[in-house]
């Protein structure tokens, strides 16, 4: 975004000024102040983008007479901007077009003069790449996007980066897709009372959701293996995504197989092990998207929130099982007489069913019963296994920066393995038969509240995350900007220098404090190890300024001017990204606000009540 979007900002603040005087003109006594106080919001948000942006425009300019005039042109702007919210807040329509005019008076002279300002810089550079003003003038109206981009070695990065990323999202929503088309097959196979016809088209229905579902899975897989070309790995964090991308690969290609095996069951009409050649599709495509996950150097919060999600995601489920366990054990004690009466109620119409039919049908159903059991239970062995594999990557991950949250995630996966929660998931599906629900539902109690510790465990390492990783962003956020401004004044220095008479003892100041800061820059670079990107490119540019000596704009002039405005678009981004990374956790905060004690009493019971009713209708199934 070049420096004309402030100008064409102020100009849409302008026209929305203009449209409610007219509104007030046709129709004398609306009411507008509404309108007013959201024109004033709009034109403070811009005037405190541009504060901003001049903050910028002064660091990455340096001080030559052109960019003072810029600088200058801005610094007018914001006075007219200020008078003209203060008048929209006091209706006051015609004294704020003022201001807002005069304020688009000095922007668009900034227009003219960065215009100026760039053929001068293409001019004096003799080939060189002249200085970019389209990310330092950027005005920081979508919150979403990084505003000081370096167009060129980053690019490449940023957009394999988003790549990834549309490939996790859509592995993501596979996963989900496959789910549901699992809960279809499952129901279907329980369903003793659905009409031959219509089993049939369902059968059919889920025939071709399968098979739209491997097609996108392999096509997926193909534009993955597209993204991971050899010839594009370029860089450290290239070569670390490389492994994830491609167990990803394997990962999407072995559920592809379990989709094809699937469908093969369902022409078949064998829904019950086509239900579980699906269940082992889903599994393949969460791993994949853990996987992919990783590769994009996701945040620790990101990893974190992710980890809690599988962990409550994996107690409810468990808990969902034990209930259903719960009622075959009471079915049993009451010698199945629920069960049977409803199996002797789909056969009526043949008759009924005499007693060894009734104990045959019995039999056939609580097998079909325990088997789906079995599988549920498999999937949350599978999910646990991979809940235990990412909080080993989090705590790594966070070892650093990040002690207590690693010290936590460590002890989670303590607890699984003391517990030996995997083993007792796979020893509870063998108690799973007609002869030991008492015991299996025992079993299944002991687990589920195994699950709502390891959640509890979980949520611990996220918490201490959000709270440390705040303060220390905001911590390391302070730094860039002292680290920025001590640049600046660096640069200052030798500019007052070259258009005076330097003498010994300035010019040893100056190299002493150039030493200075680059010893604080290289501490800064490794303070955020998340933001690998901006702190590798901070690193490039260090281990630069370290070759070129201790004093380098006494060498060589425009190898001199090249670094200052190479490590100060790295500053730039750091800073940025550091400032992206806080926004991001305050609304983390802000959500997480909003947990459990302060869900209403009577969302819980809804939600139990929701339970109750599904595990309810499960049993009559």
């Amino acid at each position: 975004m070049q420096t004309r979007q402030l100008s064409r900002k102020q100009k849409e603040i302008i026209s929305a000024t203009w449209r409610v005087k007219r509104t007030l003109a046709a129709k004398p006594g609306t009411r507008v102040e509404e309108d007013l106080e959201a024109i004033a919001a709009v034109q403070d948000g811009l005037r405190g983008q541009v504060e901003e942006a001049l903050m910028f425009m002064r660091f990455m300019v340096g001080i030559s007479q052109e960019a003072m005039k810029m600088v200058e042109s801005l610094e007018l702007a914001q006075t007219p901007m200020a008078s003209a919210s203060e008048a929209l807040r006091s209706d006051e329509i015609d004294e704020a077009l003022a201001h807002e005019r005069e304020a688009l008076m000095y922007l668009t002279r900034l227009d003219a003069q960065m215009r100026e300002f760039t053929v001068s810089q293409q001019r004096s550079m003799s080939g060189r790449a002249p200085l970019d003003m389209s990310d330092t003038s950027e005005l920081e109206l979508d919150d979403e996007r990084n505003r000081y981009e370096v167009p060129d070695q980053p690019a490449l990065e940023r957009e394999r980066e988003q790549s990834i990323d549309e490939h996790q999202q859509r592995v993501q929503d596979l996963a989900r897709r496959q789910q549901r088309v699992n809960e279809r097959m499952q129901k279907l196979a329980d369903d003793q009372e659905r009409p031959e016809a219509e089993r049939r088209r369902e059968l059919d229905r889920l025939t071709r959701t399968q098979r739209d579902l491997r097609a996108e899975t392999e096509e997926i897989a193909r534009s993955l293996s597209g993204a991971r070309n050899p010839s594009d790995a370029r860089g450290t964090q290239s070569g670390a995504q490389r492994p994830m991308l491609d167990q990803a690969d394997r990962d999407l290609r072995e559920s592809s197989e379990s989709m094809g095996e699937s469908i093969e069951q369902l022409r078949r009409d064998r829904l019950q092990t086509a239900a579980e050649g699906g269940a082992q599709a889903a599994r393949h495509l969460a791993d994949a998207s853990s996987q992919l996950q990783r590769a994009q150097g996701a945040s620790l919060e990101r990893l974190a929130r992710e980890a809690v999600k599988q962990a409550d995601q994996l107690a409810v489920r468990q808990e969902q099982l034990e209930r259903n366990v719960n009622a075959l054990k009471n079915e049993k004690e009451g010698g199945f007489e629920g069960i049977l009466n409803r199996l002797d109620a789909i056969d009526s119409r043949r008759g009924g069913l005499n007693e060894s039919s009734k104990e045959r049908r019995l039999d056939r159903f609580l097998r079909d019963r325990m088997r789906g059991l079995e599988g549920a239970k498999e999937e949350i062995r599978s999910d646990l296994e991979r809940l235990e594999k990412d909080l080993e990557f989090l705590a790594r991950s966070s070892s650093r920066v990040q002690p207590e949250t690693a010290a936590a995630a460590e002890r989670a996966i303590e607890m699984i393995d003391e517990e030996r929660l995997s083993e007792e998931i796979e020893r509870s599906k063998r108690l799973l038969n007609r002869d030991s629900l008492d015991q299996s539902a025992r079993t299944e109690t002991e687990i589920s509240a195994a699950l709502y510790r390891l959640a509890e465990m979980v949520r611990t390492a996220r918490d201490n995350l959000i709270t440390r990783d705040m303060d220390h962003l905001a911590r390391t956020q302070d730094s860039a900007r002292e680290a920025m401004s001590d640049w600046q004044e660096l640069q200052r220095q030798l500019y007052r220098l070259n258009r005076g008479i330097p003498n010994s003892g300035t010019l040893d100041q100056i190299s002493r404090d150039y030493q200075r800061q680059l010893q604080r820059l290289r501490d800064l670079s490794g303070q955020v190890p998340q933001m690998s990107q901006e702190s590798r490119q901070l690193q490039d540019d260090l281990d630069r300024a370290l070759a070129l000596g201790d004093e380098p704009w006494k060498i060589d002039r425009g190898a001199w001017n090249e670094l200052h405005l190479n490590m100060a678009r790295s500053l730039v981004d750091y800073y940025d990204g550091l400032r992206a990374e806080v926004r991001d956790m305050r609304r983390s905060e802000r959500l997480y606000l909003a947990r459990e004690e302060d869900v209403p009493p009577g969302y819980r019971d809804l939600v139990n009540d929701y339970f109750e009713n599904l595990s309810r209708n499960g049993n009559r199934n």
